[in-house]
């Protein structure tokens, strides 16, 4: 879908093998009848871009992001995450905020 996917870059981070990318946003609520923070697409990478497609996305159209971008040093896309699991991931203090190009065809 041409025109409609967003890429997303970064600066490499020394010694990362791989990167979790996921974009949060203040999403409606119906149960509630308020907005939530919450994540709405994530992804392991092993670079340091990548194409988010509308088509494999729910993300609502003009829908404006926070996006977070996580370096960690083992290649988590083609490897199983140690054991323990860890119980609280620290993300990072940057972050570029978007608005998502993505229109109803």
């Amino acid at each position: 879908m041409a025109g409609s996917d967003i890429t997303v870059s970064w600066n490499a981070v020394s010694g990362a093998k791989s990167y979790y990318v996921n974009l949060w946003a203040e999403v409606w609520n119906v149960t509630t009848s308020q907005f939530d923070y919450k994540e709405v697409w994530r992804s392991w990478v092993a670079t340091t871009s990548v194409t988010i497609a509308k088509i494999d996305s729910n993300i609502p159209e003009n829908l404006t992001c926070d996006v977070y971008v996580t370096a960690h040093e083992l290649n988590m896309t083609t490897t199983s995450p140690p054991a323990p699991l860890p119980t609280r991931a620290d993300m990072s203090e940057n972050y570029y905020s978007y608005i998502l190009p993505f229109l109803t065809p």
